[in-house]
Order: C-alpha cells, then sequence, then structure tokens
C-alpha cells in the first residue's frame, strides 16, 4: 500500500488505444471536484529490444535499443469517488509499473 493510498486515495494505472482516447476519457472526470482527481498522463512506455549482434561503433554513444509498447499510459488517482466506467475497461495491472504515486 503507498502513501496515497492510506491517505484515502485510491490509485490505479490505465492503458488507452491512444491520446485522442485519452482525451474522450477525460470528459468522465470532468464532473469531479479537482481536488478529489490527479492523473499522470504518461503516453507511451518502451522496453528494451532484443540484444543487437551488432558491434558498437567506436567514439558513438550506445543507447540500447527500445520497443514501443502498445497503448497510450496513464495514472489516475481519486479521492473519496469510484472510477468512472469510461475508465474500467481501460485498467491495467503492471507487474512492475514504471512510475507510481508516492
Amino acid at each position: 500500500m503507498t502513501a496515497a493510498d492510506r491517505s484515502g486515495w485510491s490509485c490505479t494505472c490505465h492503458r488507452f488505444t491512444d491520446s485522442a482516447t485519452f482525451r474522450v476519457a477525460l470528459g468522465a472526470l470532468m464532473p469531479l471536484d479537482p481536488s478529489q482527481v490527479a492523473f499522470d498522463e504518461i503516453g507511451p512506455l518502451y522496453r528494451l529490444a532484443e540484444e543487437d549482434a551488432s558491434l558498437p561503433v567506436p567514439g558513438e554513444p550506445t543507447e540500447p535499443p527500445r520497443v514501443p509498447l502498445p497503448g497510450w499510459h496513464v495514472n489516475l488517482a481519486l479521492s473519496g469517488r469510484d472510477l468512472p466506467a469510461a475508465w474500467a475497461a481501460t485498467r491495467v495491472s503492471p507487474a512492475n509499473p514504471s512510475r507510481a504515486w508516492s
């Protein structure tokens, strides 16, 4: 349980098809009091690609290749409110979230 959960906030992770779909879902949050809702728009997430067999070029920076994961990712926190129906279908439970509320 995070500090946010202990203080009465319910924190969830969501994956939308794209940014536009997320923007439409924001409408479901508009009736809420701004002091009862917070979101962290993450956008695309990436994972490391499979090992690349090519050798790095001397003097060039080496950044491991990354592959985008599907969807537009958003974290949502609500205080004293249920999850809006428009957000329920987008809820995901990542095994190792890369970002979380603190």
